[in-house]
This record gives structure tokens, C-alpha cells and sequence, in this order.
């Protein structure tokens, strides 16, 4: 629990938005499943509104990828809706957020897929996100 002092009746105490312990290389929220991060949300709450948008903190995306997470997975528990995204996707197409919980990485809507599946046939690659200068074999294509 967080004490703060309330505006009109003093003390209050809160439950705290976050946990702050985690095992070491670990994410702080949600937990790690084979090569997916697995995060249960309450869509209501903390899906953004504009843009329609999921939005992880940035450490805690650090922390995935760190330990072998490839994709993230966001399971709406009000829903029961997944949405899928690999962490390149995120990285490559996601915006800064800081509204007040630290700073986090929001995917836009359009950018998750339904399955795990969709989200690979989807997933961005490295050389989209960066088009420096690429030496190209003697029949066309890269190397």
C-alpha cells in the first residue's frame, strides 16, 4: 500500500499502480511464456483512447526482449481478446508515451494481430527500420 495525502480528507492509502519488484532481468509486470511477454490488461483502463493504442513500459519491454521474448502478447481480460505484435513491430512502428506512468512504447491498434500467427506473417524486419546502405548480390537480392 502507498500513503498519500488526500486533497479533502488527509491521509489515503491506495493500492500501488505498479509492482516494483521483479525477479532480476525480468518484466515488471506481466510474465514471460516461452518467446512471448504475456500481459493480462484490463482493456477499459489501460488500452489508450488517442490514438487506439496498447502501451508498455519501456523497461519492462527491455526486460522481455532481454530474456528471449520475441512477440507480446496483450490478453483483454474483459474481452478475452488477444492482440499480438512482435517486439520489431513495436519498436519499428510504436510512438513514445508518457502520460503520467513512466515511459512506455504505444502500438497503435492497427499495428496488432489477432494471433500469433497473423502478427508473424506481419512482423517488421530489421532492414525496414533501418535502409542504410545494403550491398546487393550478383542476381538481385540482399546479402
Amino acid at each position: 500500500m502507498i500513503r498519500r495525502e488526500g486533497p479533502q480528507s488527509g491521509p489515503v492509502d491506495r493500492q500501488a499502480h505498479y509492482t516494483l519488484s521483479a525477479a532480476p532481468g525480468q518484466p515488471a509486470h506481466g510474465q514471460l511464456v516461452r518467446d512471448f511477454w504475456l500481459r493480462e490488461v484490463d482493456g477499459e483502463r489501460h488500452q489508450l483512447r488517442r490514438p487506439a493504442a496498447w502501451a508498455m513500459d519501456t523497461t519492462d519491454l527491455d526486460a522481455a526482449e532481454q530474456a528471449g521474448a520475441r512477440f507480446v502478447r496483450i490478453l483483454d481480460r474483459l474481452s478475452g481478446r488477444s492482440f499480438w505484435a512482435s517486439i520489431g513491430t513495436i519498436r519499428a512502428r510504436g510512438f513514445p508515451v508518457n502520460r503520467g506512468h513512466g515511459e512506455q512504447l504505444g502500438l497503435e491498434l492497427s499495428h496488432w494481430a489477432a494471433t500469433r500467427e497473423l502478427a508473424e506473417a506481419s512482423e517488421d524486419c530489421p532492414l525496414e527500420r533501418d535502409p542504410g546502405p545494403r550491398q546487393l548480390c550478383l542476381l538481385g537480392g540482399e546479402l
